[in-house]
């Protein structure tokens, strides 16, 4: 590895550090004081085949979940052995984890440049053409831009300043080092394929949504390297074997495959909510072009009918991007390539009745936050050599003078989007300011309000709280915990009977609700005790 390559992969790596330094002396939000406080696994290495052999919500006796991730606990494990349940250790593993994903997103990208600019001399050779897409100093620019990007991008704060969202970071990582060791791969008995199939298992292990990669595995052996479907499909047959070794291991933890249908969507058929798929996607985009205003608990409203602007829209923003697929496959391979990184990882992130309580949710957008970052550099560098041309400097000296340019363009967006993550991680110091941040950007999540509120009877202030609960009974008058959090407000209080009342229609709405049962039982004997 040349100077110049090391040094910026130094940079991207630094660059990934410092803006999520101030994470580090954020707390324990939502699930993580479950996974880390209350998590007997981690504790002891000796849990290892309990953890591989249970559902992620396992160590739960009363917990449900269609997820097989073991590497989910192991890595909990390790932030245990850095810091035991201090939080800090557990940041300090997201951030490093997310730091080596930038290190393999340069790697990836220069790898496809690399190629695909030998493949280009061979065939200038043959052909007598001697342009290239791709002069050598913009070999560097791209790969650099594109993890730089990756690095820093706001919608990543939740991937990263989540400790919780371990398996989103571990997923990417190990993708990541799949897809550089494939591009690279000469031989499938050589170890860089082997290496392929082994972080695409660890990749299955993390998340389901590792079955996405042999579809940019196949985008890359037809579409860009212009190989054959036959030679194609004996190059992957491994991949589908790792595949099956690892469904086979689900199926016997889970015995089940099939995801259940979230409460909040069971109301509507497939149909409705397929309706809603072209609003999702467009969402999406929508955050990685323009990330602001990031929220961690958005409502979901379903579209309902085909004549709303809702639909119309992202209809129209889905159908130019299937246009843009559709011409760049011929004419851009490179950019057709960015364009499937960025929309492939997402497609199980919109089938809705596999998603929980969070429909759409910026976690999500992780991996495709690198094949934005691609595109991003991929343009810079064209047009560098466009306007090098258009200005009459075809050579290599007058594209790197357009470089410097468009890459200060790109500079100072690397620069506010840093500023971003670094300001939107203060959102997540604790559940105080997180749930804060989301009832005031998602006033009708019930799931926020509730938060809210327990989190202002920690501190102390009733009135608040109760407010807050109240809201939470008003956006779903059949959520049994907003009655319990309610009537928990009132015994505080010391009003025993409106609290009882509370209790009392909790448990009727859910028979099954202990707490409610409990608090019942004492809110009587206390109204007992003083007649």
């Amino acid at each position: 590895m040349d100077r110049k390559r090391l040094i910026a992969i130094i940079f991207v790596f630094v660059a990934a550090i410092a803006v999520y330094t101030n994470t580090l002396g954020n707390d324990l939000v939502r699930d993580d004081k479950f996974f880390v406080l209350e998590n007997r696994w981690i504790t002891d290495i000796g849990n290892i085949p309990e953890i591989v052999s249970s559902p992620v919500w396992g160590i739960d006796e009363e917990g449900a979940s269609n997820q097989y991730r073991p590497l989910y606990h192991l890595f909990f494990m390790v932030g245990y052995n850095i810091s035991g349940k201090a939080a800090w250790g557990y940041h300090a593993m997201n951030i490093f984890v997310h730091a080596l994903s930038t290190v393999f997103v340069y790697l990836f990208t220069a790898s496809l440049l690399v190629g695909r600019r030998k493949e280009e001399e061979r065939a200038a050779i043959s052909s007598d053409e001697l342009p290239l897409s791709l002069p050598a100093p913009l070999l560097l620019f791209v790969p650099f831009f594109s993890a730089l990007i990756f690095a820093v991008h706001p919608v990543n704060t939740e991937a990263v300043g989540w400790v919780s969202a371990i398996s989103e970071l571990s997923f990417a990582l190990f993708y990541l080092i799949s897809l550089f060791l494939y591009s690279g791969a000469r031989s499938m008995k050589g170890l860089r394929y082997i290496g392929a199939l082994f972080f695409f298992f660890l990749a299955a292990l993390s998340k389901e949504t590792t079955a996405t990669l042999p579809v940019l595995l196949i985008a890359l052996e037809i579409f860009v390297w212009r190989r054959s479907v036959l030679g194609t499909i004996k190059r992957l047959i491994p991949f589908g074997l790792v595949g099956a070794v690892y469904l086979f291991i689900r199926f016997s933890v889970l015995s089940s495959m099939a995801p259940g249908r979230p409460k909040h969507v069971a109301h509507l058929t497939d149909l409705e909510l397929l309706k809603s798929v072209p609003s999702l996607f467009a969402d999406y985009l929508g955050k990685l072009f323009l990330p602001v205003e990031l929220n961690f608990d958005y409502v979901f409203e379903p579209v309902m009918s085909l004549s709303e602007p809702r639909f119309i829209l992202p209809v129209i923003i889905c159908l130019l991007f299937i246009v843009a697929l559709v011409r760049l496959w011929r004419y851009d391979r490179l950019v057709f390539f960015a364009l499937l990184w960025i929309a492939v990882p997402l497609l199980p992130a919109l089938y809705i009745p596999a998603l929980g309580r969070n429909t759409f949710t910026e976690r999500y957008l992780y991996l495709s936050t690198g094949g934005f970052g691609f595109l991003l550099a991929l343009y810079g560098a064209k047009l560098s050599i466009y306007f090098s041309q258009r200005s009459g400097q075809s050579d290599v000296k007058g594209s790197f003078g357009w470089m410097r340019a468009f890459g200060g363009a790109l500079a100072v967006l690397v620069v506010l989007y840093a500023g971003g993550t670094v300001m939107r991680n203060f959102t997540w110091k604790d559940n105080y300011t997180l749930w804060g941040d989301t009832v005031a950007k998602s006033p009708e999540s019930r799931i926020a309000r509730n938060n809210l509120g327990l989190e202002l009877v920690r501190r102390g202030d009733l009135d608040a709280s109760l407010t807050h609960f109240i809201e939470a009974r008003r956006i779903d008058p059949l959520s049994a915990l907003a009655y319990n959090n309610i009537g928990v407000v009132y015994a505080r209080k010391g009003l025993m009977r409106e609290a009882a009342k509370e209790f009392a229609t909790a448990l009727r709405l859910d028979p099954t609700f202990t707490d409610a049962a409990n608090n019942l039982r004492q809110a009587r004997a206390a109204l007992e005790g003083a007649r």
